[in-house]
């Protein structure tokens, strides 16, 4: 089977970090005998900005062809306008910048699917790229799909709702995003199955990790910092903790809009010595940084699915996440993690507090956790749900 996997998340110069997650999939497609060839498009504006943004030049020099861990990927841009205005019309402009390279990549390999990550601009491309080519097209909903574009404009939800109507199959990566679409759009196509993401073998092969009974507590967050992710709460919570002279760290990973934000906040709640601010990690990075910590914690009120979670449960942590979310069909509250309400910092240091506390409740969630995710979310179980549907779908369309 020869599937053309389309997707702007893919690790690229502007952004090597950049969908590890639909990267990691690929790799694991091919190990297990299908043929994948890459199709990543990215953004472009008027050149002019290439000279005055280190950002838009990158676009510009990205190569047009990498293989990454054996795996072809095809770059390639389409016009972007800035600040995402006229975002219904961006399927259309992505399938204009990347029809003539898919079609000239069919003519080599003979695709028998479409696979697209994200219903807009991905989906849409690739469902009039699969009426162009005629074959099927299964997307993927990873989560802002539902979460946030429908809400732009009615153009938007009309976008989405076309995409999940013509896809062969629709794939959301938790049963949170496929309530979300049978509540908000009206869509007939009965075709939508629920396939979580899985962990890679760098998180399942890891040893597993003694801890220290040593103070401080080690506290850690992985996320995009944007005011979703709840880590103002953490910040909260955990000034209180510590004049009430409770002893820990907390390491938080990654980048974003709200850096200085929560920079400041540990300022204002006297946090200096207690926060770090570690920046963008490498994969085994994050696996060195929680195989160090105690507790993750990431009280984030708009989750798809929160793969990150499942990372740090690989490696026997408690978390801690919000009830209604994604990570709901992985965390059973108590029992290998925990579920707060959103925005609630009360609650949110009640649990903390009960961890900090207990060094048995940290090991016993941890070990729950660990061996629940290392028996059901491995990327291989997952694959093979997913070549699964690539077969029924063939065959329901009369392919091989």
């Amino acid at each position: 089977m020869k599937v053309l996997v389309m997707s702007h998340m893919y690790p690229h110069l502007n952004n090597p970090n950049s969908g590890t997650f639909v990267h990691e999939q690929v790799v694991e497609l091919q190990r297990q005998g299908i043929e994948v060839v890459v199709l990543c498009t990215l953004s472009k504006s008027a050149k002019v900005l290439s000279y005055i943004s280190q950002k838009w030049k990158n676009y510009y020099e990205q190569p047009s062809f990498v293989e990454l861990d054996g795996i072809p990927v095809h770059f390639n841009n389409y016009l972007v306008i800035p600040r995402n205005f006229f975002y219904h019309t961006s399927g259309t402009r992505m399938y204009n910048g990347i029809v003539e390279k898919a079609t000239r990549l069919h003519e080599l390999h003979h695709f028998d699917l479409i696979h697209a990550h994200v219903a807009l601009p991905d989906g849409y491309a690739a469902i009039k790229l699969g009426e162009k080519l005629g074959i099927p097209v299964i997307t993927t909903i990873h989560g802002q799909d539902v979460q946030t574009v429908i809400h732009k404009s009615a153009k938007c939800k009309e976008k989405i709702e076309f995409v999940i109507e013509q896809s062969d199959a629709t794939v959301f990566v938790s049963n949170k995003l496929l309530r979300l679409k049978e509540q908000q759009l009206s869509t007939e196509n009965d075709r939508s199955v629920v396939i979580n993401n899985g962990l890679p073998t760098l998180f399942t092969d890891a040893s597993s990790v003694k801890r220290s009974t040593k103070q401080p507590i080690q506290l850690i967050s992985i996320s995009n910092l944007k005011h979703t992710k709840g880590l103002n709460y953490n910040l909260e919570a955990l000034s209180e903790l510590k004049a009430e002279g409770f002893t820990f760290h907390y390491s938080i990973v990654g980048e974003g809009e709200e850096k200085e934000s929560l920079k400041a906040l540990v300022t204002k709640y006297d946090l200096d010595n207690e926060v770090s601010f570690l920046g963008l990690l490498n994969r085994q990075e994050v696996l060195q940084q929680l195989q160090k910590s105690d507790i993750f914690t990431m009280p984030s009120w708009q989750e798809g699915f929160g793969m990150v979670y499942v990372e740090a449960m690989s490696q026997g942590l408690p978390v801690i996440a919000c009830l209604g979310e994604g990570i709901e069909d992985v965390v059973s509250n108590g029992e290998n993690g925990f579920l707060v309400k959103p925005k609630d910092y009360l609650e949110l240091k009640e649990v903390l507090a009960r961890l900090f506390n207990d060094e048995e409740l940290r090991h016993n969630i941890g070990k729950n956790a660990e061996s629940m995710i290392k028996s059901n979310f491995t990327l291989s179980k997952v694959v093979k749900q997913l070549i699964d549907l690539y077969d029924s779908v063939l065959n329901r369309n009369g392919g091989n």
